[in-house]
């Protein structure tokens, strides 16, 4: 939730936005809950409640249409006697689908996805939107509580600057849960080719003119723009496609001049043929079919998708995968920008306005953090999807190996959201069983080689803007933020000489990037006066709490 404040591009929505907030000004601050809440909730209710829910199905796409398929939500509203009515919003338009229902004035109970609020949690509240939670996590959130009271270091990153709840966060347990993201290869290419384990971007070049010359690779680098913005390519160059901090100052990435270096290699290897071309309009599908089809030597994936479904799907008995460390500059160089994700995630869930029983929406996002609410959470159903042995959660050989040779994170994705994260703590049982094979074990390792150091080295930003600050900068970020995005691509292929990376500063420059910074700066100040030691050790497992 603090990474910084999400500015997407620019809304479409934003003069209808506008008039709707206006519209409901009456709503504006102060109103804690849309209702009284008086009196304990317990579960199973005595009669049914239905709560509405707005969340995107994310990687569920394709496997279930609806949340309410899901063994989970089935066995939660056994449980507790809720029934969620989910509105899903069409995936390829979800800020423009958020927007829509933000516009219209007509909220549901709960919403994730307040991420795409522009200006943040703190001004969504301030607008009338979403609910302070304090009161209700008190009083009807036992277990999120006794959560943050046990992991204190948890509090910076899930409260506004003025002490304020506003989310039931999603939380990640030990660091197989958030090394889950990192450079792939082709081993059975790299063992043909005699080649070693790539380390520094020199020898990512040089192996990727390998895969192109020798193994006939009509895609050497699969990599999506998405993929190309992430810190694991960048992050060598020292610096994020975003803000970052960088010894105590507020830097943003494509403002720097080592952003150039980055810009260059990227047009080098699209030049050479070593970025795959249609790197802009990549999807599943292609990517799917380049890798598994010997079109395609590297790529970025995930410890479950990119290694262990891969490996399932494939009918090559040749084929074979290496994770490979995130690349350096230069030999014996470590890459501090970034490794592991977040402890807290962004599949956050907000309580709105519109509400009429809070005190049960907050109980019934409380039960996930309870130890049986986290089983169903991350397990799915007793007896279907996993069953207890000596204590411990195990999922079953319909997920692990299934009859009809469904891929487990297919399975997975039918009975519970460990596969694709929501608002519990992802528990650390369910990425041993998950990320089983000896490749994706390897796979923690390699790419949590520089964990430590990213660790200490501190340059994730934290920090809020007031809505002071966020009316100062919002409409400044959103331009900047597409000239980036415009010329990010425009420079790659070569729309746009390098020549003119200085005049694009200087462009930045006048879009008001500096007093930005200045504004941004300002807030991570603040933070860290007042929480000088809000560091959350790199090998922190929260999850614990549900087996001691």
């Amino acid at each position: 939730m603090r990474r910084h404040l999400f500015f997407k591009k620019a809304c479409i929505f934003t003069v209808i936005l506008s008039l709707a907030v206006l519209s409901f000004g009456g709503c504006k601050g102060g109103d804690d809950t849309a209702g009284t809440f008086d009196g304990d909730v317990s579960f199973p209710l005595k009669e049914p409640v239905t709560l509405t829910y707005w969340v995107p199905l994310g990687g569920s796409v394709g496997v279930i249409d609806d949340f309410s398929q899901m063994g989970m939500y089935k066995e939660l509203e056994k449980k507790t006697n809720v029934k969620i009515e989910f509105i899903h919003p069409i995936e390829s338009q979800l800020s423009e689908q958020f927007n829509i229902m933000i516009a219209s004035g007509t909220y549901p109970d709960i919403i994730d996805g307040m991420s795409y609020y522009s200006g943040g949690l703190t001004k969504a509240y301030n607008d009338g939107i979403i609910v302070r939670l304090n009161d209700l996590i008190d009083r009807y959130a036992p277990n999120l509580k006794k959560i943050y009271e046990t992991y204190p270091a948890l509090l910076p990153y899930v409260l506004d600057e003025n002490g304020d709840h506003f989310v039931f966060p999603s939380l990640k347990g030990g660091a197989v849960l958030r090394q889950g993201n990192g450079p792939i290869f082709r081993k059975d290419w790299l063992e043909k080719l005699n080649l070693s384990v790539p380390e520094t971007i020199d020898d990512w070049t040089n192996t990727l003119r390998a895969f192109k010359n020798n193994m006939n690779a009509k895609r050497p680098l699969i990599l999506t723009t998405k993929d190309l913005k992430k810190d694991i390519l960048i992050g060598a160059f020292g610096i994020k496609y975003d803000f970052y901090v960088d010894n105590g100052k507020v830097k943003y990435g494509p403002y720097e001049q080592n952003y150039k270096e980055y810009l260059k290699l990227l047009k080098q290897w699209y030049d050479e043929g070593l970025l795959d071309k249609e790197f802009g309009t990549l999807n599943t599908k292609m990517i799917d079919s380049s890798i598994l089809n010997n079109e395609g030597g590297a790529y970025i994936g995930v410890l479950g998708n990119g290694l262990q479904r891969y490996l399932t799907l494939t009918t090559d008995p040749s084929f074979a995968l290496q994770p490979v460390p995130y690349p350096v500059l230069h030999k014996g160089d470590s890459q501090t920008i970034e490794t592991l994700a977040s402890i807290v995630g962004s599949k956050n869930c907000a309580i709105t306005t519109a509400c009429k029983n809070p005190e049960i929406a907050a109980a019934w996002l409380d039960y996930a953090y309870s130890k049986e609410g986290s089983l169903i959470c991350n397990f799915g159903v007793e007896g279907e999807s996993y069953t207890m042995e000596n204590g411990y959660p195990t999922f079953t050989k319909l997920l692990t190996n299934n009859p009809e040779g469904k891929p487990f994170s297919t399975m997975g994705r039918m009975y519970a959201r460990s596969f694709s994260v929501g608002p519990f703590v992802l528990d650390t049982r369910y990425g041993e069983q998950f990320f089983s094979m000896d490749v994706q074990k390897e796979a923690v390792d390699v790419w949590g080689k520089y964990a430590k150091e990213a660790e200490e080295a501190s340059h994730e930003y934290l920090g809020t803007l007031n809505p002071d600050e966020i009316s100062q900068t919002t409409s400044k970020m959103n331009q900047i933020q597409t000239y980036a995005d415009e010329y990010f691509i425009k420079f790659i292929l070569g729309n746009a000489s390098l020549d003119e990376f200085d005049r694009y500063l200087a462009e930045m420059k006048n879009m008001k990037m500096d007093e930005i910074l200045a504004v941004y700066q300002q807030a991570y100040d603040r933070f860290i006066q007042k929480y000088p030691n809000y560091k959350i050790p790199y090998d922190t497992d929260i999850s614990e709490i549900y087996r001691k």
